[in-house]
């Protein structure tokens, strides 16, 4: 639903743009979540360092209000485009006639869009995933393949892909394989090796036939271009 008449700040807040929501105080008794991550130590600067035992550093320190500050205002373009983005997710998600399939696929090229804001991105991904039966996950390679994948993107994708059969574990890896992200790569890397029972090194394209040889084997058909036995 649209909010016409609420400021710019508001309506971002709503659609999930420029409003940090996660961050809720935690009871004063209530021990941290092991899984939550900790909080950055500030940098020592000035008399902090002297008072830790190190020599006292010159330059100035933040000040708090530079520490304050809050986030940029998202632009109007911003905020149309998240509540767009929000808007399309529940459309889909709502269609009582489209078939899941459909509606992963529809999910799926949303979350491919680059011009929508990451935490929407975010959520028609998770949603897609949920909807795509597993010889349908190729709907993502377009996402998985772009040198620009927030690398978050492609983690949930990586996480999601190993409950799913080798057949789709392993197009999957061969994607991501080629990741300009070096922990992605690698993480691909090992998973495939793991399938394949050995590491074809750095040559990526080394990987292609080997890869297309156990998806045949996995579904009991004989590789392209070899009679089936």
């Amino acid at each position: 639903m649209k909010h016409p008449f609420l400021p710019i700040a508001v309506a971002a807040c709503l659609a999930g743009v420029g409003c940090d929501q996660s961050k809720t105080p935690a009871p004063a008794d209530q021990a941290p979540s092991a899984d939550a991550p900790a909080d950055k130590a500030p940098e020592k600067t000035g008399m902090s360092s002297a008072l830790g035992g190190g020599a006292p550093k010159t330059e100035a320190p933040v000040t708090k209000a530079a520490a304050d500050a809050p986030p940029a205002e998202p632009s109007p373009e911003e905020v149309a485009k998240a509540v767009e983005a929000l808007q399309k997710i529940d459309t889909v998600l709502r269609d009582s006639s489209l078939p899941p399939a459909k509606a992963g696929l529809q999910l799926a090229e949303l979350a491919s869009d680059a011009s929508v804001p990451l935490q929407n991105r975010t959520e028609a991904l998770q949603h897609a995933m949920n909807l795509l039966p597993d010889d349908s996950f190729g709907a993502l390679d377009g996402l998985l393949a772009s040198k620009d994948a927030p690398v978050s993107l492609q983690d949930l994708v990586f996480n999601e892909v190993h409950n799913r059969p080798v057949t789709t574990q392993l197009p999957v890896a061969l994607t991501l394989l080629k990741s300009p992200d070096p922990d992605v790569s690698s993480r691909a890397r090992s998973l495939l090796a793991f399938h394949l029972e050995r590491d074809y090194g750095d040559d990526l394209d080394a990987w292609t036939q080997p890869v297309q040889e156990a998806i045949a084997k996995a579904k009991g058909a004989a590789p392209a271009g070899q009679p089936a036995q």
